[in-house]
């Protein structure tokens, strides 16, 4: 529509934190890594409730993707060279991920006509990590909000205390899928794997 924007950001993830700092208007902010809660609550769970958060868990993905059209392509192709799983939301959008992680190589979406694409143009999983990656840029202080803090925390823990119950699936898929989206927002990722695989699940049951 004639305009232009300019946008530069870095953000960081460490076991704690998730910080972004926007570059353009000299802001940060920070919260506590989602993992981390996740993993503080499935750590509470009793040997049958990590059994039944697992299968609910697995059970609720499949029933998102169907209620979204959605399908999930294990190694459906490459991208730089990696093998990537290939996510598609019927109409909506098509994500590649780098297999056995949650990061994004590719992201296609197409919202009322506009098409958006967000791709990788590098990755490097060989070289050294240097400390200076995990250093905020000068002058900008990330923020905290504990109010947003506070109620990521509450949706995980209503998440968790949902699906550790038997029929957990069931009652969030009776919930509908907006009420699907609100509770497995930010769900199960490589913390929580880490444990399930120490229960022997596989990477596919993990995802």
């Amino acid at each position: 529509m004639g305009m232009t924007t300019k946008k530069e950001t870095i953000e960081i993830t460490d076991p704690d934190w998730m910080y972004t700092y926007d570059l353009v208007e000299k802001k940060g902010g920070k919260t506590t890594n989602p993992n981390k809660i996740y993993l503080a609550e499935y750590n509470k769970m009793s040997g049958q409730e990590k059994k039944n958060f697992e299968k609910n868990a697995k059970e609720l993905g499949t029933s998102m993707m169907g209620q979204f059209g959605g399908s999930v392509q294990q190694k459906g192709g490459k991208l730089l060279g990696y093998d990537c799983d290939i996510t598609t939301v019927s109409g909506l959008s098509t994500i590649h991920m780098l297999h056995g992680s949650n990061i994004p190589l590719r992201t296609e979406t197409s919202v009322m006509g506009m098409k958006t694409v967000l791709a990788a143009t590098k990755v490097d999983t060989d070289a050294a990590i240097p400390e200076s990656a995990f250093v905020a840029p000068a002058g900008i202080v990330a923020g905290h909000n504990p109010e947003t803090e506070s109620m990521m925390t509450a949706m995980i823990q209503r998440t968790v205390d949902t699906l550790k119950q038997p029929d957990g699936a069931k009652q969030m898929q009776q919930a509908g899928p907006m009420g699907i989206l609100g509770g497995a927002q930010g769900g199960m990722q490589q913390g929580v794997n880490k444990e399930m695989a120490a229960d022997g699940l596989s990477p596919q049951d993990q995802q």
